[in-house]
């Protein structure tokens, strides 16, 4: 039997049928349903869509767009327990990706095939698998919500196919002669970024966390480098417009202490005089963060001046990591140098330097034979 509530509260009862609990209120001028596992939860979709509709946000499920509900899940579901560039990320994809060919869809009329074929004309496009990876990711994961939310009675996104994930190829590295090449131009400009390249070839920083580094970073006791924070450019989501944060790392792994070559240390100290060393290591002519893309623009003049091989600023870190391997440091080592989430991450990446090492572990045991 319905339990009857204040006006305007609407009615909740039990369906004795299927034990589902239905809650129902006038919205609109018309009889909305919703539906929950429990009377708690079938409440509280109740009270939500009528808090919504006083304030005017209110939108009938029958009309749900996917799109509109992309939104509503990135921003009101995801925002309070992600990065923000990993929210921007996921918003550029929508907008890119999803939105324009399913965005207009409504929810109740979205289907397994019209998801597959999405993610075939994607690939048909030219686009990577990791590409409609990434995509179905987040198709899947706020239909998932949605179910959860009662918006969706199933997920017809759970049985999708994805294309083969293509193997992860190796990363660009400085070859030995490259790096004393870049090294001597760079010791040639410490004030231009060849300082800060240098230490990013010592430690394997990422650019934001590069950028971010201070002196109070630095223990000059025990010629260490704590990592805690990291600069980057990001969107914020409530102007659309990007501006320059400062933020943790992603993951736990993200802060870890990394030391200092002895040669690389005795060159911060002779940087700046004792009595200077405050705030940004690296800081721009205005004493305020670098910006990552002016960081990048140095780093290519640099290369040009050493005269190698074109590289992107990423190429020092995974030089770090290619020379810690090649000197037969453990992967699990190399692994919280990196600051990676795991060490399935550093064999992924890293992986091309596994059969050398393999070899020279084989020449160790030689004279046994």
């Amino acid at each position: 039997m319905a339990n009857k509530r204040g006006n305007n509260e609407g009615t909740i009862y039990k369906d004795e049928k299927n034990g589902r609990w239905i809650a129902q209120a006038t919205i609109d001028g018309k009889r909305k349903s919703f539906y929950g596992k429990t009377r708690t939860e079938a409440n509280k979709k109740l009270t939500d869509a009528i808090k919504q509709n006083e304030q005017g946000t209110y939108i009938d499920p029958s009309k749900l767009t996917l799109g509109e509900w992309l939104d509503k899940w990135l921003m009101t579901y995801k925002m309070p327990s992600l990065k923000p560039k990993t929210i921007e990320g996921y918003y550029h994809m929508m907008e890119l990706h999803v939105k324009p060919e399913l965005g207009k869809i409504k929810l109740k009329d979205l289907t397994a095939d019209r998801i597959q074929n999405h993610y075939r004309d994607k690939t048909k496009a030219g686009y990577s698998s990791k590409t409609v990876k990434h995509i179905h990711t987040i198709i899947h994961d706020a239909l998932k919500h949605a179910v959860r939310m009662g918006e969706l009675f199933r997920n017809v996104s759970d049985h999708a196919i994805l294309p083969k994930q293509e193997t992860i190829k190796p990363m660009r590295v400085l070859t030995k002669e490259e790096q004393q090449k870049f090294m001597d131009t760079c010791k040639a400009q410490p004030h231009d970024g060849g300082l800060a390249f240098i230490l990013d070839l010592a430690t394997g920083l990422r650019l934001g966390e590069l950028l971010a580094v201070t002196w109070d970073d630095i223990d000059i006791e025990a010629g260490v480098l704590k990592v805690s924070r990291n600069i980057s450019r990001i969107m914020n989501m409530d102007t659309k417009k990007t501006e320059i944060m400062e933020g943790t790392p992603k993951t736990k792994a993200g802060k870890r202490s990394i030391p200092i070559p002895t040669s690389v240390f005795e060159m911060l100290k002779a940087y700046k005089p004792e009595d200077e060393r405050k705030g940004l290591l690296f800081p721009s002519s205005a004493g305020t963060p670098i910006e990552p893309r002016n960081m990048q623009r140095k780093f290519y003049n640099m290369i040009e001046k050493a005269e190698i091989e074109k590289a992107n600023i990423h190429a020092l870190r995974h030089t770090y990591c290619t020379r810690l391997l090649e000197s037969g440091v453990q992967p699990n080592t190399a692994k919280e140098l990196m600051g990676h989430s795991s060490i399935q991450v550093t064999l992924d990446i890293y992986g091309h330097v596994m059969p050398e090492m393999k070899h020279s572990a084989v020449d160790t045991i030689n004279h046994l034979f």
